[in-house]
């Protein structure tokens, strides 16, 4: 009896290692704060706060190799302008969940998930898969601005070449704000007008401005597709991509004062100027999305002591703010 009650408890504990070794779970909590040393406007917000926690489970699964896995995360995002027109945003959603495989030169990932193309690090054309989140802008770092996209991708590796490609069947647009914090594409144009000396009815309809999105269709019809190939090969590594997708950020077809010129100035007493010069069409701003081909080129090598690389892209789309909105 003494035997028996020894052996299971030695399997009952080769489960458990078996099963920790198999599941790996991590986390973060992160919290960040700013404060603007001067007040430029009445209208700016001095104070922001944003705490993010992440959870994330990573299964191992032997199906196809050792390195074969099932990864599933998820966030809380609370974000926080003020302190005065107070601005909140919070939500809890699923961040990646994906299953990789490997199968001797090939690699899959299946599932929502992050994928990054290009050489630099913070600002790059050709690392263009996954919409950002820009409602602080460039304050986060790239890394922390990445919105997870649904996708497949599959790589291949065949020294010294290597190819992949991607499809995205569902548009995910920039996460991005047209009224009402610093960071927004119109900034603080909305409440600006509504506190003007303009007459009552125009500071109520300049009150219920909203934005008028028109996302493409969730259909196959609108997936995004990419391919991507490059070498390694006397000291130089290089790749060349090419990506038909949608924009994701919004084309303002048109703004509801017309006549209006700011010059690229968000100041509150230059909006009011303008606004007096232009003529208020009672509806909402009109935005929507556009296709685009982008081609990029990627480098990098060793010159000397020094690291150099880079990438270069032709994209065939781009949005531009105009100085009418």
């Amino acid at each position: 009896v003494s035997a028996q009650s020894s052996s299971d408890e030695q399997e009952h504990q080769r489960e458990e290692r078996e099963t920790r070794e198999r599941v790996r779970c991590r986390g973060f909590v992160e919290a960040t704060g700013g404060s603007d040393l001067t007040r430029d406007d009445s209208f700016e917000h001095t104070h922001s706060f944003r705490n993010r926690v992440r959870l994330e489970a990573k299964l191992a699964v032997a199906a196809l190799s050792e390195k074969s896995h099932i990864l599933i995360s998820g966030e809380s995002d609370v974000l926080w302008f003020g302190p005065d027109r107070d601005w909140n945003d919070h939500d809890v959603r699923l961040h990646e969940a994906y299953f990789h495989g490997t199968k001797g030169p090939w690699e899959f990932r299946l599932g929502k998930q992050i994928v990054r193309w290009g050489k630099t690090d913070q600002l790059s054309p050709v690392d263009n898969l996954n919409p950002q989140d820009l409602r602080q802008f460039l304050i986060p770092t790239l890394e922390e601005r990445k919105i997870p996209n649904w996708m497949a991708h599959v790589r291949f590796f065949r020294e010294p070449l290597f190819a992949e490609a991607v499809a995205i069947p569902f548009f995910e647009p920039a996460d991005i704000d047209y009224f009402g914090t610093d960071w927004a594409i119109f900034r603080h144009t909305r409440e600006v007008l509504k506190a003007a000396p303009l007459p009552p009815s125009l500071q109520a309809a300049v009150a219920s401005v909203g934005v008028d999105e028109d996302e493409p269709a969730r259909t196959f019809r609108n997936t995004q597709v990419g391919v991507r190939t490059g070498l390694t090969a006397r000291g130089w590594d290089v790749a060349a991509s090419y990506l038909y997708a949608w924009n994701p950020m919004p084309f303002i077809k048109s703004f509801p004062v017309k006549g209006i010129h700011t010059d690229g100035s968000f100041d509150p007493a230059d909006i009011v100027n303008a606004a007096f010069h232009g003529i208020f069409v009672p509806r909402d701003v009109a935005a929507n999305y556009q296709r685009t081909h982008t081609f990029g080129f990627e480098w990098e090598t060793v010159l000397g002591s020094y690291g150099f690389r880079g990438e270069t892209a032709f994209s065939s789309y781009a949005v531009f703010l105009t100085s009418d909105l």
